[in-house]
């Protein structure tokens, strides 16, 4: 090989090289997760705005958890933790905390999949009851169901998703609010559970 042969094979290898460095990354697609998912912590908070009082208004109810898991069947095995947001905007009052209403609550679940474990796509639904109960000591519990409607964990029948949810703050404490300046946050506790099935 010449010197002019060797100047264009290094030439065309430097070329090779960068267009090859220029080209963009192609992220994975996440995996659309089957299956089921049971064994899960939940923590958070409930916020109101405008606060819950005990006249009705238009109020925008979201729900941030954080969820930790350690169960489940197929690819709900694979979670490790996850975040969920949940939101609604309708007219409410501090009444609706009692017994069992109907809601249209959507949700929206990240999954953190264990390693070398493949990425979960986002689980999307509405939970459409929710279901209050009080403890004789004033304890607080909310039990919201509802439906997994796109993404994983959506596949019918195992797409049924139940929160249950212990309330920090006891009825006292709520009542209150309630005649006063609102409800405007109510604490998950970390012993408060997950399960879509």
């Amino acid at each position: 090989m010449n010197w002019k042969q060797r100047g264009l094979a290094a030439v065309g290898a430097v070329v090779f090289t960068a267009g090859f460095i220029a080209m963009p990354a192609v992220a994975a697609v996440p995996k659309v997760g089957v299956g089921t998912v049971s064994n899960c912590k939940i923590s958070g908070t409930v916020k109101f705005n405008p606060p819950l009082k005990n006249a009705s208004a238009i109020v925008t109810t979201t729900i941030n958890t954080t969820i930790a898991c350690n169960g489940g069947t197929g690819d709900g095995l694979t979670i490790k933790s996850g975040t969920a947001v949940a939101t609604e905007k309708k007219s409410q009052n501090c009444g609706g905390l009692a017994g069992t209403t109907a809601h249209k609550i959507y949700i929206s679940a990240k999954w953190v999949a264990k390693p070398g474990k493949p990425a979960l796509a986002n689980s999307n639904g509405t939970l459409t009851k929710v279901t209050t109960k009080v403890s004789a000591a004033g304890g607080i519990t909310f039990d919201a169901t509802g439906k997994i409607t796109a993404g994983s964990f959506s596949k019918v029948p195992a797409n049924d998703v139940l929160a249950h949810a212990i309330i920090k703050e006891n009825l006292s404490a709520v009542l209150t609010l309630c005649g006063k300046t609102g409800v405007k946050q109510l604490t998950i506790q970390p012993t408060s559970a997950l399960t879509i099935n």
